[in-house]
């Protein structure tokens, strides 16, 4: 029996003594009343986000094997609900297969594309439905549209992995989320992503390079922030536009949604209109579909349980992400990221705690002439992350050196973090070493068991995956007897990450960037030498063909205004060379350095400011034959 009451009905729930278990929903808890002797029952209220979908999974279940004989399922609602199939007016109903059946037909519209997978049976996945949307009932403050996707996001058992950081900017939480995003893909899962940027601009493409970097554009146009590159590029996926959510975005869309009226004349306020709306958005790209492309490591990010390098053609599957790596830009604490916060804190109560996490990057930094690494940045990080209603599942430490396991016994005990997930994720030859780091420190078969991550029959060969403990393609210790004794598991994990096709062409990749056969110096003449993410894209492109062709690559970056500076004829330099000594010393060397490079290039750039200094360089690489490639202006 499922009854839904109001919050003030505390009464206690009374009936006949019976073998079954009834369940009372409120609009806020589930409570399950045990019989006790003499027919009355005691409630015990259990975690709805974490109950419902399992007691809705149960009774589907159940009625799709005939366990249960038609008309047993009795819903009870109080409020009237907008679904003619589901309204009951405040009376007890009876519905059994075939009018669950029905009633979910009738509200196919509203469904979404993908199926729960709730068994085989018509009539049992449309009970199932039909249970759902009643278990839902409860988020009575929920809109529509956010309330179909997370049931949508329940019942597909999508995986969502935020990411923040903390102490300050830049500590690289964009190669963290796509190296935990390069694990999943391990374990033959499809991975999407999310980049937060907490500014108020709606999108990258009007911003300085010095203030912000270079914008990534994406196939369709979208001008982005530069993390999407390392997304596309570690995932194997072409992102939409949809995966850059800044605030400005956020912001444009709630007051287009109030201009209209779809607030019916609510006070619009950051909680929970524009909470909710950053809630759709997640969810929304988390289950959109992303175009496969090939990657660096010379493989297609694959659909099929074989680890990733399957070797499929390029293309769009048309197949849900399974895990949807969301990060959160800046540093937890700005208020311009507030919002975003609540929102994520929301969505997790929403989706259940088994299909979210949070990975927070921190800053571990060592002081003093004896190397000791300082905590109280971390602990106090972590902190402010907590008082914000977010408790972080690992913890990656970035530092210089790897983390001494007193460091991590000190971070265990004042966060409350177990020891094993606090990684360290410290200085490496190269990028492309932080996901084999992570996978050292078994962080994959964390994430897998944190998640409750199991593959899909009905896509992927479950011999590839451990029936018993994830061990990360180490030896387990159970042998063939006790697994014949015991019954078996359901998979957690991919037992052979180590051995997939991805990892293996990830530590080739690694292992050639730091053993190249010869070096290569590059001229890069341009404006925003200062800024080196101002030319970043230039900065990937030469490092992939490095990479290609064996080739260690050194950049020489060169102020175009200094290959002219002090000169007659240069306007641009005799105003900011006030020092005629000075400007002739830069002129000398920046003509050194660019007659010892072995090819040049002259990205695009605005304005008449170092002009004259990308024609003299143009001029030196015709005139001396050196390799030359102009972009743009250059």
């Amino acid at each position: 029996d499922i009854v839904r009451r109001d919050d003030d009905t505390n009464t206690r729930l009374s009936q006949k003594k019976r073998s079954t278990l009834p369940i009372r929903l409120s609009d806020r808890n589930l409570y399950l009343a045990r019989p006790e002797g003499g027919g009355e029952g005691r409630a015990t209220m259990l975690n709805h986000t974490r109950r419902r979908p399992l007691v809705a999974l149960l009774l589907a279940l159940l009625v799709a094997s005939s366990a249960l004989p038609d008309g047993v399922v009795s819903v009870s609602r109080p409020n009237a609900n907008a679904n003619d199939a589901l309204r009951a007016s405040g009376t007890s109903r009876r519905l059994d297969a075939s009018a669950a059946a029905a009633a979910a037909a009738s509200s196919s519209s509203s469904s979404t594309a993908a199926d729960p997978p709730f068994g085989r049976g018509r009539g049992g996945r449309c009970c199932a439905d039909v249970l759902l949307r009643e278990l839902r009932g409860g988020h009575s403050s929920m809109p529509p549209a956010l309330s179909d996707l997370v049931s949508e996001t329940v019942s597909s058992d999508r995986k969502i992995v935020v990411v923040t950081g903390g102490v300050l900017s830049g500590i690289g939480k964009g190669v963290t989320a796509s190296s935990i995003g390069v694990l999943f893909r391990a374990m033959g899962l499809r991975v999407t992503a999310l980049k937060i940027d907490p500014y108020l601009n709606v999108d990258a493409g009007t911003m300085s390079p010095f203030e912000h970097g270079e914008v990534f554009v994406l196939d369709d146009g979208g001008e982005t922030d530069l993390d999407l590159g390392n997304y596309e590029r570690f995932l194997g996926v072409c992102l939409t536009g949809e995966s850059n959510l800044s605030t400005g975005k956020i912001y444009r869309e709630v007051i287009e949604r109030e201009r209209i009226g779809e607030y019916l004349g609510k006070t619009v306020q950051v909680v929970p209109h524009v909470s909710d709306a950053i809630q759709e958005w997640v969810l929304r790209v988390a289950r959109t579909p992303v175009t496969r492309v090939s990657t660096l490591s010379g493989e297609t990010s694959g659909t099929a349980g074989t680890g990733g390098g399957s070797g499929e053609e390029e293309g769009k599957d048309n197949l849900p992400p399974e895990v949807c790596i969301v990060e959160l830009g800046g540093t937890l604490g700005d208020i311009e990221s507030m919002p975003f916060v609540e929102a994520l804190r929301q969505l997790q109560e929403h989706v259940g705690y088994k299909n979210m996490c949070f990975v927070h990057v921190s800053l571990v930094p060592v002081l003093g002439s004896p190397t000791e690494q300082k905590t109280k940045p971390t602990q106090h990080s972590v902190k402010s992350m907590m008082q914000l209603g977010l408790r972080p599942d690992f913890i990656c430490c970035r530092g210089k050196e790897p983390l001494e396991p007193g460091t991590k016994s000190k971070l265990s005990l004042f966060t409350s973090v177990p020891e094993n997930a606090i990684i360290s994720i410290h200085d490496v030859t190269n990028i492309y070493r932080v996901p084999l780091m992570m996978l050292e420190q078994r962080m994959s078969s964390m994430l897998a068991r944190r998640l409750r991550i199991r593959p899909f029959a009905q896509r992927r060969d479950s011999e590839k995956y451990s029936a018993v403990t994830p061990g990360d393609g180490a030896a387990t210790a159970t042998t063939a007897t006790a697994t014949t004794q015991q019954p078996p598991q359901p998979p957690t994990a991919c037992s052979n990450v180590r051995e997939s096709d991805l990892i293996k062409n990830w530590t080739e990749l690694a292992d050639g960037v730091d053993r190249p056969e010869g070096e290569c110096r590059i001229a890069m003449v341009g404006k925003y030498c200062d800024q080196g993410d101002a030319y970043l894209s230039v900065v990937k492109a030469l490092t992939h063909s490095a990479i290609a062709t064996k080739q260690r690559l050194r950049i020489e970056w060169i102020v175009a205004s200094d290959l002219t500076a002090g000169d007659d004829d240069d306007s641009s330099s005799k105003s900011s060379d006030p020092d005629p000594d000075a400007a002739a010393s830069r002129k000398e060397d920046a003509w050194r350095r660019l007659r010892e490079c072995d090819g040049v290039v002259v990205p695009g750039g605005f304005g008449r400011r170092g002009f004259d200094g990308k024609i003299r360089a143009v001029r030196y690489a015709r005139e001396s034959r050196t390799p030359f490639l102009g972009i743009c202006l250059g």
